[in-house]
């Protein structure tokens, strides 16, 4: 689940519970700069969002063809994305070969760009 805690009062609000399903797991989310939205990856929707005030999620990068996003850092100007992706090759899990590259998206999901770093 994605829970906010104040840290003052130690009160707890959950923003999102998938119940049972391991599959919309929230994992590693991130503020954006403004503090109105929380970006974070999910196995079945790879990118998503939720805004803090009325609850309402989004999915961004919807996961496809073996793709998983992890390391979500929405830029300080809140117009771009920067994640790791994650592509599994794999035929089987025996033989897991997985890649990983560095992309940067748009706040909306479009436009993603692999970063080649030397």
């Amino acid at each position: 689940s994605l829970r906010v805690i104040d840290p003052s009062t130690h009160s707890e609000t959950i923003l999102y519970d998938p119940g049972q399903s391991t599959d919309d797991e929230t994992l590693q989310p991130f503020w954006s700069p403004d503090g109105r939205e929380v970006y974070y990856s999910t196995f079945r929707c790879g990118v998503s969002k939720i805004n803090y005030s009325s609850g309402k999620r989004t999915c961004l990068k919807s996961k496809c063809d073996n793709d998983e996003y992890f390391d979500i850092t929405v830029s300080a100007s809140s117009q771009k994305i920067l994640c790791s992706k994650q592509h599994d090759r794999a035929p089987d899990w025996y033989n897991q070969y997985m890649s990983n590259k560095l992309v940067l998206m748009n706040l909306d999901g479009s436009n993603e760009q692999e970063i080649n770093l030397p």
